[in-house]
């Protein structure tokens, strides 16, 4: 009896079998992937979105001045928290926490207002003069964020 043909089935089956396999595995992780960013995400919107945070955004979307010795209502280390608080957004997109995106979605406006505030520019260059880094990943994400816009047009 030849078993040849049979073999070959076999073979084909587990190779099928195999490819079927690994294409649920790669949805799968896909779908992890987005639900993990997609927690991140919110949990960076809930930082962002209360407190002195949300307060000193609410400052930026109506134009006012955010530091005290400016007229505003904060001091420099409650701008410097919010500052820090958007450093680790950045560190969560480097780190590929949170996927492109998501990320564009929830936070562009946001950084594009900071980015863009002559009053936060001033208080950066000044602690910049220290420290050349300091607060660069709002940057980045603002470079990041552009990109995305340009790869990803409405």
């Amino acid at each position: 009896m030849n078993t040849k043909p049979f073999e070959v089935a076999l073979s084909v089956i587990q190779s099928v079998a195999i490819v079927v396999s690994l294409v649920f595995s790669i949805r799968g992780f896909r779908a992890y992937e987005a639900r993990t960013s997609a927690e991140t995400m919110l949990k960076y919107s809930e930082l962002l979105d209360s407190g002195t945070d949300l307060k000193i955004y609410n400052a930026l979307e109506h134009d006012q001045s955010i530091l005290k010795e400016h007229k505003g209502k904060f001091t420099s280390d409650e701008l410097e928290q919010f500052l820090e608080d958007l450093e680790l957004l950045d560190d969560a997109y480097e780190g590929k926490v949170i996927n492109d995106s998501m990320a564009y979605d929830a936070f562009s406006e946001e950084i594009d207002r900071v980015v863009q505030n002559p009053e936060i520019a001033a208080y950066l260059a000044v602690v910049r003069r220290t420290d050349p880094t300091y607060f660069v990943g709002i940057g980045n994400l603002k470079d990041a964020f552009d990109e995305y816009k340009k790869r990803n047009p409405e």
